[in-house]
């Protein structure tokens, strides 16, 4: 078996999405449908209107996957996802971990350690000195930088990266164990989505900075592919670090 991968269904063309046993069948307009094995994807990215029919969906939440929804701005309005019964580490961990009277502030200081962090190694990778890791205002500094870099497609471009990232971050969650309440928001736990893509603008500002080539998007493809290409391993791998190190907090 291959390994797995991302589906992308854009709804700006007619899509049908159906269950056709242990896979998906995709039906773009008067094309002859195509299918894909559960066991062969990772996550399934939807933007726009995409025509899922029948229990297409709910198979992806039995089989674990997440499923992110996109509008046509390429902001998220939304995560499906399913925990399979032999996951459920992470998510009960932490419903344990936040009964404790001291979890909110070991938590923060978690949090601010690794925002340090991160920001540190941002500063080496630039070769930035020291003094400016210390000083007010860095990230307005690199916010800053990266405008200079992209030019006017700055902000559409990372809003776009960010998309995508929020998906890896949802299966990351996902496979660590997180419910699909706690990652839509709920529970003690509903804040780590969030407080994980605030960590991970430190890498992924930091390698638009420093890429090569230029990083322009001006849609959701080209943002993919420079996302896949140049951006994805790096950022998923500090992903699963940062949740493994929740570990670390003793839960």
């Amino acid at each position: 078996m291959g390994p797995s991968k991302t589906l992308y269904l854009d709804g700006r063309s007619t899509l049908i999405v159906e269950r056709a046993g242990p896979a998906l069948q995709v039906t773009a307009g008067d094309l002859a449908p195509v299918w894909y094995p559960f066991a062969r994807l990772s996550y399934i990215l939807c933007r726009g209107p995409v025509g899922w029919r029948g229990d297409a969906l709910q198979a992806c939440v039995q089989q674990g996957l997440v499923v992110a929804f996109l509008d046509l701005d390429d902001r998220c309005t939304g995560i499906a996802s399913g925990v399979p019964a032999d996951h459920l580490g992470l998510g009960a961990r932490l419903e344990m971990a936040a009964a404790r009277p001291d979890w909110e502030q070991r938590y923060h200081t978690w949090l601010m350690a690794q925002h340090h962090r991160r920001a540190a190694y941002t500063c080496r990778a630039l070769g930035w000195p020291e003094d400016v890791l210390r000083a007010h205002g860095l990230r307005q500094r690199l916010h800053q930088a990266v405008q200079a870099r992209l030019g006017a497609q700055a902000d559409s471009c990372q809003q776009r990266l960010n998309s995508l990232l929020r998906a890896d971050i949802a299966a990351a969650l996902t496979r660590a164990g997180l419910a699909p309440d706690q990652l839509a928001g709920l529970g003690p736990a509903g804040h780590l989505a969030d407080d994980l893509q605030s960590l991970l603008q430190w890498p992924l500002r930091g390698k638009l900075l420093t890429a090569p080539v230029p990083m322009q998007a001006d849609n959701l493809a080209a943002a993919a592919a420079i996302y896949h290409r140049s951006l994805q391993p790096g950022l998923v791998a500090t992903c699963r670090r940062l949740i493994a190190s929740l570990f670390s907090l003793g839960l």
